[in-house]
């Protein structure tokens, strides 16, 4: 029997505030094999952050409420101050400057992915991040 907090490895927290790249994503991550739960904002991504134990979290960094960088920050913190594992968190963003990878990187952000993305660039990401795609459907 899994305990409630053990990390489920092909679980993974989508965090993005539009609704048509949070579905297209969505899609992609199935079909790479993960199981995906949304979020739509960085408070709701901290909030299920405490509550779930994710394989990753792939957020975007421009959002309403609490954008990515703040949330990468706070979910760094939470892992720091409660001794627990770093969930992967990659960052997704459709700013091309080069110091938008350092501020991602600087929040605790472990990769960034530029929008827009190919399902083969996502792949690669995440099996960088995560060490191993779960079975493929």
């Amino acid at each position: 029997m899994l305990e409630t907090n053990a990390v489920k490895k092909s679980l993974v927290l989508l965090v993005d505030d539009s609704p048509d790249m949070g579905l297209v994503v969505k899609y992609m991550l199935e079909l790479i094999g993960f199981d995906v739960e949304r979020a739509w904002d960085g408070r709701v991504a901290v909030e299920r952050s405490h509550a779930t134990c994710y394989g990753a979290i792939l957020m975007d960094i421009e959002m309403p409420e609490m954008d990515g960088l703040e949330a990468a920050k706070a979910i760094r913190q939470r892992e720091r101050t409660d001794f627990l594992s770093p969930v992967p968190i990659v960052a997704m963003t459709s700013h091309a400057s080069k110091g938008i990878k350092a501020l991602c990187l600087h929040a605790g952000m472990d990769e960034v992915l530029m929008k827009p993305f190919l399902v083969a660039q996502l792949e690669e990401k995440m099996l960088r991040v995560c060490g191993k795609l779960p079975d493929s459907i």
